[in-house]
């Protein structure tokens, strides 16, 4: 799979990890912001073809590198028309815009897109990327570093947390990237507030964990019943618009708890 957006030095996914000096640590934040800008834009997509965070932070990272090492003087990152979706288009299809025949099922002598192409081609490119570079989640330090290293750790969480609720506010926040993204920082913010013995008994991402258990304690008035808030439900009688509800309860969470309109 390799046209004109996969190709050029490859840079390690985690190369800034490790960096030594403020220099180096500032310079790695930055990077990681911008990881985390992607991460706002495409897991939504890629959550249809993966149930875990590590795959989808292989492919951030990626996109951030070819971005970074490649086009970032001639081509924006994010946005319409920016390489992230460049990128996912590219890995979708190859240059002539045609499935990959290999990921393709055959019917006789015929190739197929089936309804399991694009889950067959993402397991395929994110499995390449994690035996290149695995995925390592971010550590926490207790207590959390002050500084640019502090700052380092806090914008590799929400990378992760951003991959991991994305997908479940956009819809219901509009779609806007600023929206989604005070969202990801209040669910790192929140869950760095609890005790250093409480984080070591619910991560901060994975199923049922502090991210998913954050999106349902907004949604849900009583999360283990799935009980809706009924500050925002219709009156007694009249059936429930899941989307309106949704867009009235993110909207209000925005305003009254993160701070953002």
């Amino acid at each position: 799979m390799v046209c004109w957006l996969m190709q050029g030095r490859h840079l390690m996914c985690g190369d800034d990890v490790t960096l030594a000096g403020e220099g180096s640590v500032v310079r790695a934040c930055a990077v990681q912001r911008l990881r985390t800008q992607v991460a706002v834009e495409v897991s939504p997509r890629l959550w249809e073809y993966f149930d875990e965070v590590a795959p989808i932070a292989v492919v951030v990272a990626d996109i951030v590198d070819r971005w970074r090492s490649g086009v970032a003087d001639r081509m924006r990152l994010t946005g319409s028309g920016g390489f992230a979706a460049a990128y996912v288009a590219a890995v979708e299809r190859d240059a002539a815009g045609r499935p990959w025949a290999q990921l393709c099922r055959r019917d006789a002598q015929r190739l197929v897109v089936d309804e399991s192409y694009l889950k067959r081609v993402w397991t395929h490119h994110a499995g390449w990327l994690q035996r290149l570079h695995p995925f390592t989640p971010a550590v926490v330090p207790d207590p959390l570093p002050a500084g640019p290293v502090g700052e380092l750790v806090v914008e590799r969480l929400r990378t992760e947390a951003a991959i991991d609720v994305a997908a479940a506010v956009h819809a219901w926040l509009g779609d806007d990237p600023a929206k989604v993204g005070a969202v990801v920082a209040d669910v790192v913010a929140r869950w760095l507030a609890l005790p250093a013995t409480e984080r070591a008994t619910v991560a901060l991402t994975g199923v049922e964990q502090f991210a998913q258990q954050y999106v349902a304690g907004v949604l849900y008035a009583d999360p283990a019943e799935d009980a809706y808030r009924p500050e925002f439900c219709p009156p007694e009688g009249q059936a429930l618009d899941w989307d309106a509800y949704a867009r009235a309860v993110w909207t209000h969470h925005l305003d009254q708890v993160v701070g953002v309109r």
